[in-house]
């Protein structure tokens, strides 16, 4: 299917603040985050304020995922890999031409 060239740019720009993300370990400071929620001591005088505050961090981390990386769908898992397969296709059948 063609694509327009805002199509284009946006799945270019998608692309790269995946990287950017995964570069950055932003992922794993989330996973890090609920586990000091984990770690907190219910019988700390601070714990309801280091609660919130975990819970609102990881909650705007949370938003900020879903919104630069969002779920696959599926139409986009089987286009690249029904691209991949035509190539594998592509190379057997030139292969056992030769």
């Amino acid at each position: 299917m063609a694509r327009t060239r805002a199509q284009q740019y946006r799945a270019i720009k998608k692309e790269v603040t995946r990287e950017y993300l995964a570069e950055r370990g932003s992922i794993q400071y989330y996973f890090d985050i609920l586990e000091r929620i984990e770690e907190l001591d219910p019988e700390s005088p601070t714990f309801l304020n280091e609660l919130k505050k975990l819970t609102s961090v990881a909650s705007e981390r949370r938003q900020m995922f879903n919104k630069w990386l969002p779920d696959l769908k599926s139409a986009e898992i089987e286009h690249s890999v029904s691209e991949d397969l035509v190539k594998r296709i592509e190379r057997t059948i030139v292969d056992s031409a030769n």
